[in-house]
């Protein structure tokens, strides 16, 4: 018989993974028989829930560790998260000049979640000024040739 789906995981299910995850009685007791966390609890525990009661009020060892055990939950159930509408699919097209970029909040738990915008508002690289544009392939054409010939007829400064 296969495992039971985070789904279908009750109050029991939810108490023996937290058990699996190194947490102890305290923790388990203030998220399931306090709190009555499911399966899908877990899935749509975000970090906003964790500077609330009750997740603000377990220390900060059991805060940390529970949300990584949490993400890590969450990376092994995409798909069901996308199911359930907690996530949505991303709709960036990579072959698109105007592709748009998703803002990210700053988060105090990831500091990997964050996005670089692109390089310019449109998504393009900037463009050199031609002066600086045309010094550049000077250089490259005399220098990184070893001077065999120069192409500038002896202007190469």
């Amino acid at each position: 018989m296969g495992e039971l789906s985070i789904l279908n995981w009750g109050y029991d299910e939810t108490a023996n993974w937290l058990k699996r995850e190194g947490f102890d009685e305290s923790v388990i007791d203030i998220l399931c028989n306090v709190n009555q966390v499911n399966g899908k609890c877990l899935l749509a525990i975000n970090e906003n829930d964790f500077t609330a009661e009750p997740l603000s009020t377990l220390n900060l060892r059991d805060r940390k560790c529970l949300y990584i055990s949490i993400k890590s939950l969450q990376r092994e159930n995409q798909n069901v998260m996308i199911e359930l509408g907690l996530v949505e699919l991303a709709s960036i097209n990579v072959y698109s000049a105007h592709a748009s970029y998703p803002k990210t909040e700053i988060s105090e738990y990831c500091e990997s979640e964050r996005v670089s915008p692109p390089a310019s508002e449109d998504g393009r690289a900037s463009k050199l000024p031609p002066e600086i544009g045309k010094s550049i392939s000077k250089f490259m054409l005399c220098h990184c040739c070893h001077m065999d010939y120069c192409f500038c007829d002896g202007d190469c400064s």
